[in-house]
């Protein structure tokens, strides 16, 4: 009988880690009043309160939340974008309540904003004032403590990316004629990857991967198509968002429109370290269907955010996607009211839930409101307390680059005793994250790293007779 309960509860555990289900709404709060808002970036604060960028009328417009989603401030910039979305991916906390952020407008760059009580101080520090300026549409902080932006069009299709120090002063400017550029990032070596288009607006238009060294000076360029075995051929792919695998390849995030010119679907791209597409995967339904932001989750998949009007219930609504790391969807979620309601950025939180920024014409006040949601951790998943740990196991570390702080994930079959301590690069011990007896189950651990230098580190656990090491690089 006791063997049977065993199997049971097993079977039980199999069935949740196989059909893990989308989390729940734990609260949304919309903030603009009746003039047009939009929320297009949103962080955890060090005070687990958060952070939202966007825009208000046209201008830069800044949220503080507490960690129930209650304003404790707004302000509303004197900086005119002509622009939907001023405030862009991605935002920096520097420090309690100090913080960097990217803005397109007539004279965008850099801004950095501090709060104290309910003073902000301005500083713009890249001003780039022309008749018809250039569009920011990525901000990247550096291991080194610098920025560069991405910027796209101007005065034609340019691309270009400009590098800045932390007082905003430039350091240099690399300009790619026909290549405007969508995104950019720091690769695991210290250069560069970006993404942009590829072709003239009335051809079909692709997705632009370069690889770029130290100074931002193209190494190899790759044009990206989707793929012909999609049961729609795609004449116009658009990307959006680039992240690099640990394997030094890279998922990039688009939108593609059908030869109907009527539907889109979001596409995601998994490259090799060259840019050699591996696979492609398309989401979406006959409507229109968008991803505008994705991020890597704890346990290796990603998570799409965006818009959907294929299944949502009036116009458009909030879409986010949870996919394995090989681009399978595991499930979905569909957040709005029957007015135009849209998702347009998202980040994993410190209690393993998700933030969500966006805008909503259904449940504001005006015409379109900043929307800020918070999702719970996913109630099911592969460490469901029902699940029967088997074997001991230390998981890589999320994320991985750190910066500045990291989850250690482990499992226990029985009672042990468990010491996990990390080393530096030479083999000096720097900290005890645990010393102490635990029983059998699954346990995860928070290791902070302001203090210390950017570096590869290792973390090793000894418990009873299991003994295993692990890598991991603190990227400031």
């Amino acid at each position: 009988m006791k063997n049977l309960i065993l199997i049971f509860i097993s079977f039980l555990a199999i069935q949740f880690t196989l059909f893990a289900q989308a989390p729940n709404i734990e609260w949304a709060k919309s903030f603009g009043g009746i003039e047009n808002a939009v929320g297009t970036v949103v962080i955890e604060t060090s005070d687990n309160g958060y952070f939202v960028g966007g825009n208000k009328n046209l201008s830069t417009y800044l949220v503080r939340l507490n960690h129930l989603g209650d304003s404790l401030w707004t302000k509303l910039s004197d900086y005119s974008a002509g622009d939907e979305d001023n405030v862009v991916p991605d935002l920096y906390e520097l420090k309690n309540d100090d913080y960097m952020l990217g803005f397109s407008s007539s004279f965008g760059g850099l801004l950095r904003v501090k709060s104290q009580g309910d003073s902000i101080q301005y500083y713009p520090l890249i001003l780039m004032g022309q008749r018809r300026p250039p569009k920011f549409t990525h901000l990247c902080k550096t291991n080194d403590g610098n920025y560069i932006l991405s910027i796209w069009g101007g005065w034609n299709d340019l691309g270009r990316l400009l590098m800045a120090d932390s007082l905003g002063n430039e350091i240099w400017e690399k300009t790619f004629f026909n290549k405007p550029i969508r995104y950019v990032i720091q690769t695991h070596n210290g250069g560069f990857a970006t993404i942009g288009i590829e072709g003239d607006f009335s051809a079909s238009l692709g997705v632009s991967l370069q690889k770029h060294n130290f100074d931002g000076e193209i190494i190899w360029s790759k044009i990206i198509y989707a793929d012909t075995s999609f049961s729609n051929n795609y004449k116009d792919v658009r990307s959006e968002c680039l992240l690099q695998a640990a394997d030094g390849g890279y998922y990039i995030l688009c939108n593609g429109q059908d030869e109907s010119a009527e539907n889109y679907n979001i596409i995601l791209f998994r490259t090799n370290e060259f840019g050699d597409t591996l696979w492609t995967r398309k989401y979406g339904g006959s409507g229109i269907d968008r991803g505008e932001y994705f991020t890597k989750t704890p346990d290796g998949g990603y998570l799409i955010v965006g818009s959907t009007e294929s299944f949502g219930a009036g116009g458009s609504d909030v879409w986010l996607v949870k996919t394995d790391s090989l681009g399978n969807t595991e499930w979905t979620k569909t957040i709005g009211g029957t007015e135009d309601d849209y998702g347009k950025y998202v980040q994993v939180t410190s209690d393993s839930g998700y933030i969500v920024t966006g805008g909503t014409h259904s449940y504001g006040q005006g015409d379109h409101d900043v929307w800020v949601i918070k999702l719970t951790h996913n109630p099911v998943s592969v460490d469901n307390t029902m699940k029967i740990v088997e074997q001991y196991e230390l998981s890589q570390n999320f994320p991985n680059p750190l910066n500045p702080s990291t989850k250690i994930r482990y499992s226990l079959p029985q009672l042990s005793k468990v010491v996990i301590k990390v080393y530096d690069i030479l083999g000096r011990e720097i900290v005890t994250l645990v010393n102490e007896e635990k029983q059998t189950g699954t346990y995860d651990i928070t290791w902070y790293a302001e203090n210390l230098p950017s570096g590869v580190y290792f973390y090793r656990i000894q418990a009873g007779d299991y003994v295993k090491t692990k890598k991991m690089v603190l990227l400031k």
